[in-house]
């Protein structure tokens, strides 16, 4: 079993208010927009969802985009995972 996340996050980073997650990135910290990353932040939505959380917002984003997500935007956690319209 691995860790699914591999953003480090400590908990003065993040804060909630009005359903939206809020997370602080420092200004100095880096990600990568890889396949390992675009994993860790949509473990990031799905764990949100699952705490009644509807959106999350990236503060300082060291990055503009992972994946289809932009950073510089709030992102909306998904209904479900691998959602299909059938």
């Amino acid at each position: 079993l691995k860790k699914s996340m591999l953003l480090k996050l400590r908990e003065k980073d993040i804060s909630i208010r009005n359903k939206t997650l809020y997370v602080s990135m420092e200004k100095n910290s880096r990600i990568n927009n890889d396949q390992f990353t675009l994993f860790s932040f949509e473990a990031l939505l799905l764990t949100a969802k699952e705490f009644g959380i509807e959106k999350v917002v990236i503060k300082n984003p060291p990055s503009k985009q992972i994946g289809p997500f932009e950073l510089t935007k709030e992102n909306k956690v998904p209904i479900a995972p691998n959602l299909r319209k059938i």
